[in-house]
């Protein structure tokens, strides 16, 4: 099964990463680098940071509202009239169990505060030489806190007598976890081939440390592949599918089409309709 792939992969790559975060600590500590780079470096990685963490917030507050509404359209439909009626108690709501919660939302919750933070440390850039090693330990505790979440959810997958529904949403989230990891292993890969770059360079105070071809390109398709994943992910959301269900609604009325693309998902309006959907939904109002 996928979860099992992704589970025995991780595994592989636990001590390894362990390792390499360990090296490259001890290479801060014996490497001096230049004011100079060290600013250089850190808001490079930064950048790098914030490209990841947006996709990965995005993917985290859409498995909040996967758990928090497991049953979708219908469960919303409720949601809406309830809060909509103002004689809510006159009408029968077809509650079902699924709609109470679940036991993963708290972890769900707690990935949220810390990306978040994450998203906080990047954008108080400073010239601290522990800015670099301070973000990739808070970018491996978002992905091991992803990675158990993974694992505790695999049962849906794993047990054949599981919740279809819950497995039809994990399937569906799948995707996203992919993407996540391999993102996160890229992010690792680059931060720790900038910083040994940076140190070799030394205290040299004349010039910047160089980014080599292949280093650069890299950058590059990690990036293009972050807005990819954010852009497939909201595609997919049903978010988009409402925004488009609406507009399409208001565009017939008015025999005019406002929608430049059906495929656009970083258009102004649909930004503001995902944030106040969220907002309605609560999505961002869950704290522990």
């Amino acid at each position: 099964m996928k979860v099992l792939t992704i589970q025995k992969h991780l595994e592989n790559d636990k001590t390894k990463n362990n390792y390499q975060l360990e090296l490259y600590t001890m290479i801060q500590l014996v490497g001096d680098i230049s004011a100079l780079n060290q600013n250089l470096l850190n808001k490079i990685i930064a950048e790098l940071a914030q490209s990841m963490l947006k996709p990965t917030l995005e993917f985290d507050e859409i498995l909040l509202e996967c758990f928090m509404y497991p049953r979708g359209l219908e469960s919303l439909l409720h949601k809406y009239e309830f809060e909509n009626n103002a004689s809510t108690m006159e009408h029968k709501h077809d509650f079902n169990l699924q709609d109470i919660g679940h036991a993963q939302l708290l972890e769900i919750i707690h990935i949220r505060k810390v990306i978040l933070d994450t998203q906080s440390s990047c954008k108080a850039l400073d010239q601290n030489t522990g800015f670099v090693l301070k973000i990739q330990e808070l970018f491996n505790k978002i992905e091991c806190l992803v990675y158990e979440l993974l694992k505790r959810l695999s049962v849906y997958i794993e047990v054949p007598k599981c919740s279809k529904l819950y497995r039809s949403i994990l399937t569906k989230q799948l995707p996203n976890f992919n993407e996540f990891f391999s993102a996160y292993k890229m992010f690792n890969a680059i931060t720790n081939s900038l910083l040994e770059t940076a140190v070799k360079t030394g205290q040299d105070t004349t010039k910047y440390f160089n980014v080599d071809v292949s280093l650069s390109d890299t950058i590059t398709k990690f990036i293009k592949s972050n807005d990819k994943w954010m852009h497939q992910m909201l595609l997919e959301s049903t978010s988009f599918q409402e925004f488009r269900l609406i507009r399409s609604k208001c565009d017939s009325k008015a025999e005019t089409s406002s929608f430049s693309s059906t495929n656009d998902t970083c258009c102004s309006s649909f930004t503001e309709f995902n944030q106040e959907r969220k907002n309605r939904l609560r999505i961002q109002h869950r704290s522990i």
